[in-house]
C-alpha cells in the first residue's frame, strides 16, 4: 500500500487528432494550495491528519507536524505500518504544514511533505485528511529544497515551490536511496561515526559536504544499485497516480520528453528527435499506483512512476519495458512541468492579434480568415481558423497542414496551448507546449 497525496485535478477533454480533445474544466485545487482557499479564519480551528512513517514501515516513531510557528506532537507513536494521527491548529490557510518523525534508537530522523492548511483542508473529510507522508523521499526532496533557497531555509510554500525547481532529480533519487540503504542496513550499510542521523546525512549530500554515495559506491559496489531498485519497487516512497487526475500535458524540464495523455486514455509522446512522435494507444493506472503507457505498433511499455510533487512540479522515473515484460533500462528519472487541460476557445472572443512564444505570430480576422506575421509585422502566409465543437481552435494552414491548440491551466496569467500540427491523416508532426499572448 502506497501512502499519497493527490496530484492535481485535471479535467476532461476530448477527442484530438484521433487521440483527445478539449472541453470545459475545472480549475485544479492543488496547482496553487493557498490560491483557491478562502480568507484566513480569525479563530483557531483543528484538523485530524493521518498517515506513515515509511522507507519501509517504520514503527514507534515520534511524529509531529509544524504548522506556521507552532508544532503539533502525535498522541502515540507511529505504530507498526507507520501508521500516525497529528491533531493541529491553525489560524491561517497560508500556514506552511510538514511532518517530522523521529525514532533516536536507529538514528531515524525523516521530514516529510510540504503544504499548506488551505491545500489540506481542500481534501479532508469531516475534519480529517490522508495527507502526511513521511519518507526518505520526502526527507531527500526537502534537504535539497532548502539547500536551493538563498538562507538554507523553508519559510513559506511559494518558496519550496520555487525551490523544487532547483532539486535535481538524480541527486533526489540518490540521497533517497543513501538513506534507504542506512535505515535498511543493505549490505551492511551504516551512517558514517560523525553523523548523528538520517536527517544529517540528506543535509550534507544536499551541500556537498558530505562523500558518503562516493565512499559507499567505492566500499560496496552495487549497494546503492540495489537500494534504487528497492526504493522504485517496494511503494513506500513512490507516490499514487489517480486516473482522473492523469489527463494533462507532462514536460520535462530536465531530459527532452514530453508526455500529453488524454482522457479517452489515449496520448502522444515526443521525445524531441529524428524519431516521429509517439503514439500511446493506451494509458492506464496500474496496481501500483503508476501510469502504463502501451505504444502503438510498438513492442514496449512505459511505466510511470511518480517520486515526489509539488505544485505543478513532478520527478518522475520511466521505466522502459520490453514486451517480455524484462525491464530494457534501469531507471530514468526527470523532472517535468504538468499542465493540466482547461477551458475551451470561444469563437466570439478569439478573434484578434497572437504573439507566439516558440511558432508564428499570428491573426485571426472576423469569418474565419487570418495570417501569419514575421518579426517585421509583414504579412507571411495565409490561414483559415475554426473553433471546434470541443472547443479547441484549428489552424488550417494549407496543403493539408493543421495546427490544433487546446487551453491549459493558465499560470501567470500567460495562455498556455498544447500545439499540435498534423496532416491529412492524422500523422502529428510536432507536439510542443506554446504561450500566446492576445492584443
Amino acid at each position: 500500500m502506497k501512502f499519497s497525496k493527490n496530484l492535481l485535478l485535471a479535467t476532461a477533454i476530448a477527442s484530438l487528432v484521433g487521440c483527445g480533445g478539449g472541453s470545459d474544466s475545472t480549475p485544479s485545487a492543488s496547482a496553487d494550495p493557498a490560491a483557491a482557499a478562502p480568507a484566513p479564519v480569525a479563530d483557531a480551528n483543528t484538523l485530524m491528519i493521518q498517515g506513515a512513517v515509511t522507507d519501509d514501515p517504520i514503527d514507534s516513531a515520534t511524529v509531529m507536524f509544524h504548522v506556521g510557528e507552532r508544532q503539533f506532537e502525535a498522541a502515540r507513536i507511529s505504530d507498526v505500518n507507520g501508521g500516525f494521527e497529528v491533531e493541529i491548529e491553525y489560524d491561517s490557510l497560508d500556514d506552511l504544514v510538514y511532518g517530522e518523525a523521529l525514532r533516536g534508537a536507529t538514528n531515524i530522523h525523516f521530514l516529510g511533505d510540504v503544504t499548506t492548511v488551505g491545500d489540506l483542508l481542500a481534501q479532508a473529510r469531516d475534519g480529517m485528511v490522508n495527507g502526511g507522508r513521511i519518507t526518505n523521499i520526502t526527507t531527500a526532496k526537502f534537504a535539497l529544497a532548502s539547500n536551493a533557497t538563498d538562507d538554507g531555509q523553508i519559510d513559506s510554500y511559494d518558496e519550496f515551490l520555487n525551490a523544487s525547481d532547483g532539486v535535481d532529480p538524480e541527486r533526489l533519487l540518490n540521497v533517497g536511496a543513501a538513506i534507504k540503504a542506512v535505515v535498511e542496513a543493505i549490505d551492511g550499510t551504516t551512517l558514517p561515526s560523525d553523523v548523528s542521523d538520517t536527517l544529517e546525512l540528506a543535509k550534507g549530500l544536499a551541500d556537498g559536504s558530505s562523500t558518503f554515495i562516493d565512499d559507499l559506491n567505492a566500499a560496496s559496489p552495487g549497494t546503492l544499485a540495489t537500494s534504487i531498485d528497492r526504493l522504485l519497487t517496494d511503494g513506500f516512497a513512490t507516490m499514487d497516480f489517480y486516473a482522473e487526475d492523469v489527463p494533462g500535458v507532462y514536460m520535462s524540464t530536465t531530459s527532452l520528453k514530453t508526455y500529453a495523455l488524454f482522457v479517452d486514455g489515449s496520448g502522444l509522446a515526443n521525445s524531441f528527435d529524428d524519431s516521429p512522435i509517439s503514439r500511446v494507444s493506451q494509458w492506464d493506472v496500474n496496481a501500483d499506483g503508476d501510469v502504463a503507457l502501451t505504444f502503438a505498433q510498438q513492442a514496449k511499455v512505459d511505466v510511470l512512476q511518480l517520486l515526489s510533487a509539488t505544485g505543478d512540479r513532478r520527478q518522475i522515473n520511466r521505466k522502459a519495458l520490453v514486451s517480455n515484460d524484462e525491464q530494457e533500462s534501469f531507471y530514468d528519472v526527470a523532472s517535468y512541468s504538468y499542465f493540466a487541460f482547461e477551458g475551451r476557445f470561444d469563437e466570439a472572443e478569439v478573434v484578434g492579434s497572437y504573439r507566439v512564444e516558440q511558432g508564428r505570430d499570428f491573426v485571426l480576422n472576423v469569418g474565419g480568415v487570418g495570417y501569419f506575421v514575421d518579426a517585421n509585422g509583414t504579412v507571411s502566409g495565409d490561414l483559415a481558423w475554426r473553433v471546434a465543437g470541443d472547443g479547441r481552435l484549428v489552424l488550417s494552414l494549407g496543403n493539408g497542414i493543421e495546427q490544433t491548440l487546446t487551453r491549459l491551466a493558465t499560470q501567470d496569467d500567460a495562455l498556455r496551448v498544447l500545439a499540435l500540427t498534423t496532416r491529412t491523416g492524422g500523422d502529428v508532426e510536432a507536439l510542443i507546449v506554446d504561450t500566446l499572448e492576445k492584443s
